[in-house]
């Protein structure tokens, strides 16, 4: 894995060559305010290079087993985009077109809860006790999805499908170009209703860029 940069303490965006959106404190901590707390499941949809998603689990630890990066498989003999991100945190998925199954979700929670990742191993087993006590004993329904992050994507369609289909989801982040809204808006805000706009405009991202939270209506 790559050195994870050091975000500027004035909370100022900092601009990266490996991330598509600019990066600040502020978005990292809209992000850990906004997506619903463990054990509830989030997922930062195209990931890429993993540098948001890396920087968010360092700031917020505690959400090490119970947030993941989505990306596409590598093909054999290709070097991988994830550069940043711990590979117990990112599900692989089979094209640009593919969206997070049930199957594959299941097996990244038992990797990640057999590592203990971010979390210290036996000391948290009580806790995660807990966690299935809160979700009626149904592993199943622990491993909703109920938080999606969607940075800068490419296909409306796709944002449809994960919206059309993820019934538990309860809240999504959309970071990206103002020009993209009048493409994605439509369909994130036939889903729910829009929280965040002027506040999140070149104060936590760039200007130019926009970061917006929707919420299930």
């Amino acid at each position: 894995m790559s050195t994870l940069p050091t975000l500027p303490a004035s909370g100022s965006p900092q601009r990266f060559p490996q991330s598509c959106a600019s990066i600040s404190l502020g978005l990292l901590d809209l992000l850990d305010g906004t997506l619903p707390p463990p054990p509830s499941i989030s997922l930062s949809v195209g990931s890429g290079p993993g540098l948001l998603e890396a920087l968010f689990l360092r700031r917020f630890p505690s959400r090490s087993r119970y947030f993941f990066g989505v990306e596409v498989v590598t093909p054999p003999g290709r070097q991988k985009v994830n550069r940043f991100l711990a590979e117990e945190n990112v599900i692989e998925v089979r094209g640009t077109w593919a969206k997070v199954g049930p199957s594959e979700l299941e097996e990244r929670l038992v990797v990640g809860g057999s590592s203990g990742v971010g979390d210290g191993g036996a000391e948290n087993d009580d806790d995660d006790d807990e966690n299935e006590k809160e979700g009626g004993g149904e592993k199943g329904k622990r491993a909703e999805v109920k938080g999606l992050v969607f940075c800068y994507p490419r296909q409306v369609g796709l944002v449809r499908e994960y919206l059309a289909e993820s019934e538990a989801v309860e809240v999504v982040v959309w970071i990206g170009p103002r020009c993209d809204e009048d493409s994605f808006g439509p369909a994130l805000e036939a889903w729910g209703d829009r929280m965040e706009d002027e506040e999140a405009r070149g104060v936590l991202v760039e200007d130019g860029e926009v970061v917006v939270v929707y919420r299930r209506r």
